[in-house]
């Protein structure tokens, strides 16, 4: 009998209200919670827009010569003379990507142009990066003092497209000189020479950053 009433005692007890200082450590622990919550909501929401694909050709518009010197200064890269595209059509300037994702990191860069001789018309472009990118297309090499210059090309036959390519390691870069190129006269005689005048640009581009770089280490 008792123990029942005992029970009896303890069901119907009245429940303690909470004081102010148990609410107010609970609304401090709610804020605590919130504060993490609303971190956590913004560092997903950030890394997902950093994580966006917005260089799916690894390179991001440095806008000038100026720009992209100076984006890259803490790498020990060369860039090709300004007298061979200074009077060229459409030149830009890119800044190459690590990947390409909007939090990347600048590697090197891509400078490009155009332009028209004798009717055939030309898309020369220059790439540096700190990662090595070797071409599968080589068909010979060369020798610039002490400096190994690897060719390619693909035939500018029959529908007179074109390709030729130089590369090279130099300082912290692994340079490659290419160009797209569409004959405007079809026979071979057009072909062969527009390709041995190219291959000499080409190769004068490359013998100039590699000067450069003898004088920068001189």
């Amino acid at each position: 009998m008792q123990d029942s009433q005992n029970y009896e005692y303890h069901r119907y007890q009245p429940i303690e209200p909470r004081t102010p200082k148990k609410k107010k450590r609970t609304r401090l622990w709610l804020a605590v919670i919130g504060v993490i919550l609303a971190a956590v909501i913004v560092l997903i929401a950030v890394d997902t827009y950093n994580m966006k694909y917005v260089y799916p050709g690894f390179r991001r518009p440095a806008g000038s010569y100026e720009a992209l010197t100076k984006g890259l200064k803490n790498l020990d890269v060369i860039y090709p003379e300004r007298s061979a595209y200074e009077n060229a059509n459409d030149v830009k300037y890119f800044f190459r990507t690590r990947t390409p994702r909007r939090n990347t990191k600048n590697n090197g860069y891509i400078i490009e142009w155009s332009e028209t001789v004798d009717g055939d018309e030309y898309r020369h472009e220059v790439e540096c990066s700190v990662n090595r990118i070797e071409n599968d297309r080589v068909y010979g090499t060369e020798s610039y003092k002490g400096t190994v210059i690897r060719l390619s090309k693909s035939q500018a036959r029959p529908d007179n497209d074109g390709y030729m390519g130089v590369e090279f390691l130099i300082g912290d870069g692994h340079i490659y000189i290419q160009t797209h190129y569409t004959l405007a006269d079809t026979s071979e005689a057009h072909a062969a020479e527009a390709e041995a005048k190219l291959r000499e640009k080409l190769l004068a581009i490359a013998y100039g950053m590699i000067d450069e770089s003898e004088n920068i280490e001189g």
